[in-house]
């Protein structure tokens, strides 16, 4: 994710899932069910010493269900349906 800011993506949402799945699913420590992967575009500010900081880009891991809750165009994660809300 850091990568595509940095080359100024206005990325908000990264999302991995196959066309295919031929697994049951089961949680990772992040909550994510394999193959299903979401993240979300965050940051994370280093303070050193003589008052220098410096801030990066992560993505920043969560669940499916709980990206409504950041990110209000969520269309982009149907099967290509508009939802209305």
């Amino acid at each position: 994710m850091g990568y595509l800011v940095s080359k100024g993506s206005p990325i908000q949402v990264l999302a991995f899932a196959p066309l295919v799945v031929e697994s049951s699913e089961e949680l990772d420590d992040n909550g994510h069910a394999w193959p299903y992967y979401y993240y979300l575009k965050g940051f994370i500010k280093t303070f050193l010493p003589g008052r220098c900081q410096t801030e990066r880009v992560v993505a920043v891991p969560v669940k499916k269900d709980d990206i409504k809750t950041y990110v209000q165009k969520l269309w982009i994660l149907t099967d290509g349906e508009m939802p209305y809300y």
